[in-house]
């Protein structure tokens, strides 16, 4: 299936991953998808004791990041970073520059992330019945610079007044 996490139904499961953005990516509008809504729905499709894995972008970026800049032989990528306070998101300006047939195609992308308190979205996993631990990696895997980790285990059953 293709769709939006938003929006797919998640069939009843034993464990959730949400990694690398997965709730932090938006699209050029300004919906702004409810996060407790998601939560609740990932907590109602797993079983007691499920297991969601998450990670998110926190709202302690550095504001005044300067571009960066990587290349290879064949390539080039440069970043330009514009912090979006109303929001509370950040937006990166992506042109690429790759060889192709002896020619560079340039091209340009426009990523929207959404940024989130990591204690309100521990707070929010809480109240729709998971059990909560941030962390800052999984196992020996560290998350990138200014992510969060959640491990969420489901709590059987779900409190009342999680809904």
């Amino acid at each position: 299936h293709v769709g939006s996490i938003w929006e797919m139904p998640i069939p009843r499961c034993r464990a959730v991953t949400a990694l690398s953005e997965v709730v932090c990516y938006r699209a050029g509008d300004d919906h702004q998808p409810d996060l407790r809504d998601l939560l609740a729905r990932i907590c109602d499709a797993l079983e007691p004791g499920g297991l969601l894995l998450l990670d998110v972008t926190e709202v302690g970026l550095d504001r005044n990041r300067d571009r960066t800049f990587a290349e290879g032989d064949d390539w080039a990528c440069l970043v330009r970073y514009e912090y979006d306070e109303m929001a509370v998101r950040l937006h990166r300006h992506i042109t690429s520059f790759r060889r192709v047939d002896g020619l560079y195609r340039r091209t340009h992308e426009h990523h929207i992330v959404q940024l989130y308190d990591a204690d309100e979205v521990a707070g929010l996993l809480e109240s729709v019945g998971f059990d909560v631990q941030q962390v800052r990696s999984f196992g020996e895997a560290a998350l990138l610079p200014q992510r969060v980790g959640f491990i969420a285990t489901r709590i059987a059953p779900r409190p009342p007044a999680a809904r």
